[in-house]
């Protein structure tokens, strides 16, 4: 039987033809032309503001000259983006200008500055748009210093506008929540908190002031809006390298201001680019996809035939993979590591060995279509009989799957790649290194 459609009921209309006159009503006055007046007080005073920053932040000054200014009414409050020839503009609305003190003005200028900085706005979104946008808002309102009469927050009847870890903390919900994480460990959390989503986008919340996420207390609320994020893009690789050199300008000149040890070190380290892990181990194994050979008439050469000769095979070199089992390299990581490698095996020859303080296993031709692959060990973590192996055994490469947590060993002869977790380092500084990140 097929199932019949609900009819909606005369509340359920109504709503709806109300939401539809506010979507109207908002069109029209979004369609209206600037009030040129209005339009000159407002750059006249960012134009004051931005000319302070000098002196107090110098720092949000110096990212503030990579940005157009643009005063729209297409947005209520305030806005960065890249725009399409890879620069940067910050779009405002000029009622919001002059609606607010000089001191929240500052503190939204070093919220938009801060999002360009830590590359919200061009390389690091997430899928659910939603929980990503308070995600980054979270992660940048704590590294902006508040300060009373020159940096602080605007205040909407009684509660600071936009989210903040410390005031979701008075919520049973969001208690544990921690302060100076990055947008990624806050969208992590956040999802934890999140309850299931139906088809539809919609949470399981009433709607009232609880925004797609279901989640309430002001995360996603229209009206406690601090900022906006329309036209966030990942395109944007231009505008991203244009950051990336101001601010290893910045670093290179000392010219941080009052921004803090810790806070450098955040900045500077999303300005790392995201290499592709796996990517890069095949580029890896792909220099050593062609091996040694000579000439030969008894083959026809591949591009000209018998006209010119062939070539032949004279010596195959085996390539090691060797994995820590001391049990710092968990499941997910081995599995995404062991698929990758498996990809290789048709053109390179490779072989598995297992370490922790010793050799567990000796090295083994690697086959993946074995349905299980046991692992043995354990205990400590000692890089010695690896090196060992290799050289004991001639082999063209090494590649260590391991969190580095051991003695430096003695560099080989042969090429090495240390595969590390995401925040471990190897104890040696040759070798290449390859950082995984978990796909879930």
């Amino acid at each position: 039987m097929a199932d019949k459609k609900k009819v909606p009921s005369l509340a359920d209309m109504k709503e709806a033809e109300a939401a539809l006159d506010e979507a109207i009503k908002d069109l029209k006055e979004k369609q209206k032309p600037l009030d040129p007046q209005l339009v000159d007080a407002s750059a006249k005073k960012l134009e004051r503001i931005v000319c302070y920053l000098v002196i107090q932040f110098h720092f949000v000054h110096q990212i503030l000259g990579l940005m157009r200014r643009q005063a729209t009414n297409i947005i209520d409050t305030m806005g960065v983006r890249a725009t399409a020839d890879g620069w940067y503009e910050l779009s405002y609305n000029p009622a919001f200008v002059m609606k607010y003190s000089d001191s929240v003005i500052v503190y939204i200028l070093y919220h938009e500055v801060m999002h360009a900085v830590l590359h919200h706005c061009t390389t690091r979104q997430f899928d659910n748009k939603e929980l990503g946008n308070i995600a980054h808002d979270l992660a940048v309102n704590e590294l902006i210093p508040v300060t009373a009469g020159s940096c602080e927050p605007p205040i909407e009847n009684g509660r600071r506008m936009g989210v903040f870890a410390d005031d979701l903390k008075k919520t049973p919900i969001f208690k544990d929540i921690e302060n100076k994480k990055s947008s990624e460990w806050y969208y992590e959390y956040l999802k934890t908190k999140c309850p299931p989503q139906s088809k539809n986008g919609q949470g399981k919340g009433d709607g009232k002031g609880k925004g797609q996420s279901g989640l309430g207390h002001g995360l996603g609320d229209k009206e406690n809006k601090l900022d906006s994020h329309d036209g966030w893009s990942e395109e944007h690789e231009i505008a991203a390298e244009r950051m990336r050199a101001k601010i290893n300008q910045v670093a290179k000149s000392a010219s941080w201001g009052n921004i803090s040890a810790g806070d450098q070190e955040m900045i500077l380290a999303a300005q790392v680019r995201k290499t592709n892990w796996r990517n890069l181990l095949r580029k890896f194994y792909g220099n050593y996809i062609w091996p040694e050979s000579e000439a030969t008439r008894k083959r026809p050469n591949r591009r000209t035939g018998l006209i010119h000769p062939g070539t032949k095979k004279t010596s195959v070199d085996r390539h090691l993979v060797a994995i820590d089992t001391s049990g710092s390299v968990d499941s997910d990581l081995l599995a995404q590591f062991l698929s990758t490698i498996n990809q290789m095996t048709d053109y390179v020859p490779i072989d598995l060995m297992q370490f922790d303080w010793d050799k567990t296993e000796d090295p083994k031709p690697f086959d993946m279509r074995r349905k299980n692959y046991a692992f043995k060990g354990r205990g400590g973590t000692s890089f010695d009989p690896v090196m060992k192996t290799v050289k004991e055994r001639r082999y063209k490469s090494v590649v260590i799957l391991t969190d580095g947590q051991a003695a430096a060993p003695e560099k080989p002869k042969a090429a090495v790649v240390w595969v590390l977790p995401m925040g471990c380092q190897p104890p040696v500084d040759w070798g290449l290194r390859v950082h995984m990140t978990r796909t879930a």
